[in-house]
């Protein structure tokens, strides 16, 4: 576990070659149906972009990104001031910054979210 830079630096790029290509793949489906119009009701729900909780899915995740660098960034920065343990430090700061920023992103959404009446939330189900 000496030197995993380079395991790591082999899975993100292999990692966002498949998702290069599922785009890729998934527009050039997409293109097909459209010219020979078979795009009906019955595909239509392949690409039907979806609302509510799922449309600020990239700000979570913006917000988790954040957390885990700061988390990152401070544990390399505390372990040089005082003599503490590197990964101890590491893994309580990412604990800490990504449980902030869920709470933030939540706190943030249910602001955002129109509120729904129980009884009707219940007669959906």
């Amino acid at each position: 576990m000496a030197n995993m830079t380079p395991v790591f630096v082999l899975a993100v790029i292999f990692l966002g070659l498949i998702g290069i290509m599922k785009v890729m793949s998934d527009n050039r489906l997409r293109h097909k149906l459209i010219d020979k119009g078979l795009l009906d009701e019955n595909v239509k729900y392949l690409y039907k972009r979806e609302n509510g909780a799922s449309a600020y899915s990239n700000f979570k995740w913006g917000l988790i990104c954040v957390a885990v660098g700061l988390a990152f960034s401070i544990s390399w920065i505390l372990p040089h001031r005082w003599s503490m343990s590197h990964e101890g430090v590491t893994v309580a700061l990412l604990f800490l910054f990504v449980g902030l920023a869920l709470l933030i992103y939540h706190a943030r959404i249910s602001k955002l979210e129109p509120k729904s009446d129980p009884q009707t939330a219940t007669k959906r189900k």
